[in-house]
Order: structure tokens, then sequence, then C-alpha cells
């Protein structure tokens, strides 16, 4: 790297990068313990903040994701099971077998290329954001969570 020892050895000590890997990992797990999840390397903040700054969007994405599916599998779970051994139950546990059968980015893409790039009912990528109002913001959230 072409730096001094003395500031390497430094640098190493800062980081706790002097201790063993158990030692560490142990004051890691105490440091989460009371709310410490440590700093990032790579922004140089402490990573609750980076957590708290991405919540605004993961949370409303999990809970859309969460809603879309519970919305559609116990209806649809409740009619294959009123129908059973017929063809609308083998038809919906087809369906329930090919969407666990299909990788999830090729799934994605598809998704993409009917809704966004066909139809262009969804923007292809990114959010719009809370600012740009509620209706938009849950809209750029409806591929994802699909």
């Amino acid at each position: 790297v072409g730096a001094r020892e003395d500031t390497l050895a430094a640098l190493r000590t800062e980081m706790g990068l002097d201790l063993s890997a158990p030692e560490r990992y142990f004051r890691w797990i105490i440091g989460i313990l009371q709310g410490d999840f440590g700093r990032s390397y790579t922004y140089d903040t402490p990573v609750s903040e980076l957590i708290l700054e991405r919540l605004s969007l993961s949370l409303p994405l999990a809970l859309l994701a969460i809603s879309l599916s519970t919305l559609l599998a116990i209806p649809f779970g409740v009619f294959a099971a009123a129908n059973h051994k017929r063809f609308a139950d083998t038809g919906i546990m087809g369906f329930a077998q090919l969407g666990v059968a299909v990788p999830n980015f090729w799934f994605a893409i598809l998704l993409i290329l009917f809704f966004s790039v066909k139809l262009g009912w969804f923007s292809a990528g990114g959010i719009a954001g809370w600012e740009m109002g509620l209706g938009a913001a849950l809209k750029s959230l409806v591929l994802p969570a699909v």
C-alpha cells in the first residue's frame, strides 16, 4: 500500500483489527445488544443511521409486499381448498408451483417488460420518493413488492 508501518498499526488499533476475530465478533454482538451496530467502513457513519435512513423505503415496501401476498394468497387458497381435486384447484396449485420454480430476477424482468415497457403503467426503475406524494411513491413500490 505504501503506508508506513506505524500508520498501519495506528489504523488497525483504531478499527479494532488488532484484536482476534472472536473478540471482535463478541464486541460486535455486545454492541448490537446495546443498540450500536458499529461504523460503516464505506460511508464512515454509524450503521444505525444508515439503517434508519433506508427504513423510509424498506418498511413500506415490506408492508406492501406482505399485504399483496396476503390479499392474493388467502382468497386463492380458500378457493383452491373449496374446489379440491378439481380443475380450479389444479390450476391454482400449478400456478403457485410455477411461482416458486421461476427465479425471482427472471420474473422481475418479465414484470418490468410487460407492465413498464409494453403497458407503461409503472416506472422501469427508481422510486418517486415521498416528496412526490403518496400515490406516486406507492405506484413506484408496486412492482418491487410483487
